[in-house]
């Protein structure tokens, strides 16, 4: 969410689901960025129910994407100073998206239009701070 233009593409798409009847918005955000709060306030400030889900590191990162290189080189160098950070696989999130958006009987009301859900892998790696 941290790319030019995406606090108005979600403010526009919340909008535009309520009005064409939506009740239920979950958004996939990231954590402490300032504009995934922005667009996360978006969809709070909607009208709808929702759900925000925070995630971290997606597993794939280390194996599809960008970071694969350094991975396989044996070091991958991230600003992350000497944090413990929760991988997290797609599939997983994708799978608390699915029951954030359909929730099971009950669920529904206030006490799913103010739910968090903070994702964290069933184990967190050490990260290095490499000086």
């Amino acid at each position: 969410m941290a790319f030019p233009g995406a606090i108005e593409t979600i403010s526009t798409f919340a909008k535009l689901a309520v009005h064409h009847g939506v009740q239920r918005l979950v958004l996939l955000s990231g954590r402490g960025e300032e504009e995934a709060r922005a667009c996360e306030r978006e969809v709070q400030n909607s009208g709808a129910q929702w759900t925000i889900v925070r995630s971290s590191w997606f597993n794939q990162n280390f194996s599809e994407s960008f970071f694969i290189e350094p991975v396989l080189s044996g070091e991958l160098a991230l600003p992350a100073g000497d944090a413990t950070e929760p991988f997290v696989d797609a599939d997983d999130i994708a799978d608390v998206a699915v029951a954030a958006s359909c929730p099971a009987e009950g669920c529904e009301g206030p006490s799913m239009s103010t739910s968090w859900s903070t994702m964290s892998g069933p184990t967190c790696r050490q990260a290095r701070h490499m000086g």
